[in-house]
């Protein structure tokens, strides 16, 4: 699909990514970086 191999390895290692949902946004035409971009998990650092 065009990823870049360290962001695809990065995803797969990762269990809080939403795959289909990236694959979703890159099959829509969204290049991949920005689509890991757009969904990249949120830190789980201290809420203020």
């Amino acid at each position: 699909m065009g990823v870049d191999p360290k962001l695809a390895a990065a995803v797969a290692a990762d269990l809080s990514w939403d795959l289909h949902a990236l694959l979703q946004l890159v099959d829509r035409g969204c290049p991949p970086h920005l689509a890991a971009r757009i969904l990249a998990p949120l830190d789980e650092g201290p809420r203020q």
